[in-house]
């Protein structure tokens, strides 16, 4: 079970200190002493303390000057004053100079304990709102939350639930042991209709015993269970579980009241992460944006020089073959004619991504287009990678020729780079089992793409090739072609075992 915060007690009464360190050890604090304001300085400032019970009257370094030098070096450590000689003036200024509380001897050990559990309940809670303050974001925050909650209502385990967003999918972040998150996820399942039946109120309950919750997967393992809704907009709510495991007082109503204090302050912290995250996502496609309109006026500028290039390489081959002598075979020009235009294309789909304009939709024939690629592929200089085609007579697409050519050509270009030298890439195109329309797959037997790379494989600027390697476009312009055109594209793929794009097109309206 969690502490329920560390205090530190200075005092110059050995019978005392050592009475109110048992005190508060008894109740669930970790406790430390020291008999000077000099030693109680140094302990403080090498301890993480949330508690300071500090004695007024002491030889040498007295309460206000020690007092003085603990809101010095710990700021954030709440400090009560303890003594016999209390009067109006030393108490304003014990408070002057930032004491949390001020406690006159003799006390009752239960004012003490009772003081010490204010205090503690206040840096919790403190530390969740400068976590959410701070930026934390999401992950942060929620372990902000979880920390203070566990020590908080000294629980074995903890858990926030917080449901899917429009934003955001579903999370559950915990702290406790390795087998107590399915225990604590069983039981927030359970419990949500009970808490929607109270309104949103916290619940406490000895799980094995409880109606609604005997039944739970994870009711006999937690023997006391503390639910806290996080009031939020719409039906669902986050939710903060606290369990005790076997042995383990129940949760009271002290417990209850300390909830209804933190569930307020929690939500909150739980909110402005959501946002801080969420303002991150924004940032991140602000800047994408930022770089796909710089591409697109650099790629108006380029292709406007390229396109003068072509036509100067047009002209120079017609003009070769209007001049060709009747025993000369124009087959070698006919074919560099055949790739200008091609390159023509590619420049004009170039512009229309760029500009984000459709083009007038001529239907392709996948599989005449295929035809084409693979003489391209067959030709190309460098390694040899085996390609192997699998075509079968398929439906026109809702595509361009020179559109569907772009998503073959980027898809078998990518399979041969990973497959590598010696490596094998199958290209397969067939009809679509349901809906009519193509499929087009594409393989290669290469090393395959990193789990942790998969989600952001379609992502523009992200490449997996070495630097300077890939622009990191051509899987998002593949992507993007094949979803304006009201496909879908997949990719599927394990490490050492290659990697697998699938390509569903419709069929041309």
């Amino acid at each position: 079970m969690a502490e329920k915060g560390k205090v530190l007690v200075i005092d110059d009464d050995e019978d005392l200190l050592g009475l109110v360190t048992l005190a508060l050890e008894r109740a669930g604090f970790g406790a430390s002493s020291a008999s000077s304001g000099e030693e109680g300085v140094a302990l403080a400032g090498a301890g993480d303390f949330d508690l300071v019970f500090l004695d007024l009257m002491m030889p040498g370094m007295d309460g206000l000057a020690t007092l003085r030098e603990l809101r010095r070096n710990c700021p954030r450590t709440a400090v009560i004053m303890l003594t016999a000689h209390g009067s109006i003036e030393t108490a304003v200024e014990s408070m002057r100079l930032g004491a949390a509380d001020y406690l006159k001897k003799p006390f009752q050990i239960d004012a003490l304990e009772a003081a010490a559990e204010r205090a503690v309940e206040k840096r919790r809670l403190d530390e969740i709102a400068r976590a959410a303050m701070t930026g934390a974001g999401g992950e942060g925050t929620a372990r902000a939350i979880l920390a203070a909650a566990a020590r908080l209502f000294s629980a074995d385990e903890v858990l926030l639930s917080v449901p899917a967003s429009p934003w955001t999918p579903a999370r559950n972040y915990h702290l406790g042991a390795g087998d107590g998150e399915k225990a604590a996820l069983g039981l927030c399942e359970a419990a949500r209709p009970l808490l929607k039946e109270k309104n949103g109120d916290c619940l406490a309950a000895e799980p094995a015993g409880a109606p609604g919750l005997s039944g739970a997967p994870g009711a006999g393992d937690i023997a006391a269970a503390l639910f806290i809704p996080l009031p939020g907009e719409g039906g669902d709510f986050a939710l903060v579980f606290a369990g005790r495991r076997a042995g383990a007082r129940p949760f009271g109503e002290d417990d209850l009241r300390k909830a209804r204090d933190f569930a307020p302050v929690a939500a909150l912290a739980a909110r402005n992460s959501v946002l801080s995250d969420q303002l991150g996502e924004t940032r991140v496609q602000l800047a994408r944006t930022q770089k796909l309109e710089a591409l697109g006026l650099m790629v108006s500028q380029v292709s406007h020089d390229f396109n003068n290039l072509l036509a100067v390489i047009t002209g120079s081959i017609n003009l070769l073959m209007e001049n060709m002598k009747p025993s000369e075979d124009p087959a070698l020009l006919k074919e560099v004619l055949r790739m200008s235009d091609e390159a023509g294309a590619l420049v004009k789909q170039l512009l229309l991504f760029s500009r984000r304009q459709e083009a007038k939709t001529v239907p392709a024939d996948p599989a005449a287009a295929l035809s084409e690629i693979k003489l391209m592929i067959d030709r190309l200089p460098g390694e040899r990678v085996k390609t192997v085609y699998e075509v079968s007579p398929s439906p026109h697409v809702a595509l361009t020729p020179e559109k569907f050519k772009q998503v073959a050509l980027n898809l078998v270009m990518n399979a041969r780079h990973s497959a590598g030298a010696g490596g094998e890439v199958r290209v397969s195109l067939r009809p679509a089992a349901a809906g009519g329309g193509s499929v087009l797959e594409v393989s290669d037997n290469g090393p395959g793409i990193k789990p942790e790379d998969l989600g952001r494989i379609f992502e523009p600027f992200f490449s997996t090739k070495a630097e300077g390697r890939g622009t990191g476009l051509g899987l998002h312009i593949v992507k993007t072609i094949v979803e304006e055109a009201g496909g879908e594209i997949s990719v599927e793929s394990r490490p050492g075992e290659g990697a697998a794009f699938r390509v569903l097109l419709p069929p041309a309206g």
